[in-house]
């Protein structure tokens, strides 16, 4: 089941994600996947942030559960 994670961060502000989890009980561990949708603010900011998040010193931001 997806869930909603919303994430602030200085340089772009509010990004929302779809987050899942699956478990692989092979391998006995979780795999969190999170993804934005195209072409929403969400989508261009995390382009954004490919470029701004390496050159800043920035700590990790906090996760919201939306």
């Amino acid at each position: 089941m997806a869930e909603r994670l919303r994430v602030r961060y200085p340089e772009t502000g509010l990004i929302d994600f779809d987050y899942e989890a699956p478990f692989s009980p092979a391998d006995d561990q979780w795999l969190p996947i999170f993804m934005a949708a195209p072409t929403t603010h969400s989508a261009v900011a995390l382009d954004l942030l490919r470029v701004v998040g390496p050159e800043t010193d920035t700590p990790p931001p906090p996760m919201i559960r939306a």
